[in-house]
């Protein structure tokens, strides 16, 4: 009998999270993986289980704690998704019980071999600022420097762009800010910040955000 979602998660539980949790890594709700607080980082390392039963992939990234417009745990920053071939984009796919126990533990290998040495290269603040700066280049809402500037404390470059972002983002077909919740809270955000800028008050906006993400990981993990 082919493997069903049901096994998949079981065998993740009893194979792939007791490894993340001697990492040092907090399983999350979904139960495919877990996160870690780093300083002013959040790293997170879980699987994805594609539309072909059977098959996985491997993400790890990392993103800033105090960022509000993004899900922590699930909006990749800075990071990568892997599969089985090499690590290449090809997937990881067990038929049976016995072919997942084996999967988990390449994976694994993976995590050690790939994914933490990759978080560990953007341990210092300014290296990941500078890989943020990259993947943000030709982005039309690029809300991850933002949040740079915002840590660096260019709240000129910060303000200058959150303006530039509005002008843009109120006149976008794609969102939704009548009816779109995270559209919504995205906006807000995005507001509360200019203000915060031109009031002087973005390091106070900032450590209630920390703070906010805090209590949001502590609700999404188990």
């Amino acid at each position: 009998m082919a493997i069903d979602r049901k096994q998949i998660k079981a065998g993740v539980k009893k194979v792939f999270l007791p490894a993340l949790d001697a990492m040092g890594f907090k399983r999350s709700k979904d139960g495919l993986g877990g996160y870690r607080v780093q300083g002013e980082f959040v790293d997170v390392i879980s699987l994805q289980l594609s539309r072909d039963v059977g098959s996985l992939y491997l993400h790890y990234f990392r993103n800033m704690l105090c960022d509000p417009f993004r899900d922590l745990l699930n909006a990749i920053t800075i990071g990568e998704r892997l599969g089985g071939m090499e690590y290449s984009d090809w997937v990881w796919k067990a038929n049976d019980a016995d072919e997942l126990v084996g999967v988990l533990d390449e994976i694994l290998n993976a995590v050690i071999d790939r994914a933490l040495p990759y978080l560990s290269k953007l341990d210092s603040f300014e290296e990941y600022a500078k890989a943020v700066e990259y993947v943000s280049e030709g982005k039309r809402y690029p809300f991850a420097m933002v949040v740079i500037h915002i840590i660096n404390h260019d709240y000129g470059k910060a303000l200058s762009l959150c303006e530039s972002i509005k002008a843009r983002i109120v006149k976008d077909d794609d969102f939704d800010f009548k009816r779109n919740d995270k559209d919504i809270k995205l906006l807000g955000n995005l507001d509360a910040l200019i203000d915060a800028l031109n009031t002087g008050s973005a390091e106070a906006l900032q450590k209630y955000w920390v703070s906010e993400n805090m209590d949001l990981l502590k609700v999404k993990a188990l």
